[in-house]
This record gives C-alpha cells, structure tokens and sequence, in this order.
C-alpha cells in the first residue's frame, strides 16, 4: 500500500484498520482449522478439494492423482491433532466455530458488498482465501455456507471477479453496523 496506494485495501480511519488486521489475523489463523479439517475429515470434501491438489502437484511430480490424493491427505491429516483437529472434533469445529462464524459473517455481507463498506479491505482478501479454496468450495462446506450465510458465496465471487465490480467508498467510521459488531462478537467467542 506504501508503493500502490490506490486502490486501498485499509480504511484511513485508525479503528477500522486496526479491525482489518484482526479479521484479516483470524481468517488466515483460526478458520485454517476448520478449513483442513472439513476438508480432509469429510470424504465428500477430500474427494473433490484432494483430487484439486493431487492434480495440481501431478503436473510438478512423477505421481499419478490417486498416489498425490493419498500422499497430502495423509501428511494433512498427521499435521492436524497438533491444532486441535482430529476426526472426532471436526464435528465441534463445524457446529461451534465455522457454522455460526458463516451466519454472522452472512448477515453482514447481505448489508453490504465488503466487510468495511463498498470496497474490499485486506480482511476481506483473508477471508476470500479459505471461502475460495474451501467453505465456498468444497461440496459439503458449500452447501452449509448456502444455507448459513448465502450472501458469504456472493462475496467470494465478487472478489473472483472484481472487473465486473465498481468500488466505493469505506463505511462511515462513526456508524459502526450492528452486523460488523456482531461478526466481531463471534470473533470472540
């Protein structure tokens, strides 16, 4: 932003931008959890997202699909008890954090295109990243997001494509939305 500072991805107000790094720190940090876990604990899920992978690294390795599908599903799933992810939690992880996290970040995207107001800010990139790459498109995380926060999957596609899109302007500082308070009361829980 230093090099390229239009268009802006931080709010001028020193509160909102303040509020991005948090946002923009829990969606990289903490729905990484539930990201992993309900890709690699759901076979729904592992069969469409895993296959993704396992071609991608097919293409850079002497692997077939199926040998790359098992070889990051195993590595992924041995790195996930550490973050307190298992088989018998992801569960929890889907019904205590992602769900309501979606609800909560639905209702305040049905207010408004982006998190801060009419253009995206760096906090709605982090949460482009795990919505693109899992909540928006793994097939079970998908329809749980379109029936908890419909209005998280329009999100993601309008940052899919942002040529379609015209920015405006950061939401009046003063006049916090009820909604945004409540995606950061979740934040908290």
């Amino acid at each position: 932003e230093l090099r390229f500072p239009e268009p802006a991805v931080f709010p001028a107000d020193p509160v909102q931008r303040f509020l991005c790094y948090v946002l923009e720190d829990a969606a990289d940090e903490w729905l990484y959890r539930p990201a992993v876990g309900t890709r690699w604990y759901f076979a729904e899920n592992s069969a469409v997202g895993g296959f993704e992978l396992a071609r991608d690294i097919a293409v850079k390795m002497p692997v077939s699909c199926d040998q790359a599908h098992a070889a990051v599903g195993e590595h992924v799933r041995s790195s996930c008890p550490p973050l307190g992810v298992t088989a018998d939690t992801i569960q929890l992880w889907v019904d205590d954090v992602l769900r309501p996290w979606m609800r909560v970040l639905g209702a305040h995207l049905a207010r408004r295109p982006y998190l801060f107001g009419e253009r995206p800010s760096i906090a709605d990139f982090a949460l482009f990243g795990g919505n693109a790459a899992h909540f928006v498109n793994d097939p079970l995380c998908r329809r749980w997001v379109e029936e908890d926060g419909p209005a998280v999957v329009q999100h993601t596609h309008r940052l899919l494509e942002p040529e379609d899109q015209e920015f405006g302007a950061w939401d009046d500082p003063a006049a916090v939305p009820d909604t945004l308070t409540a995606v950061l009361a979740e934040l908290g829980t």
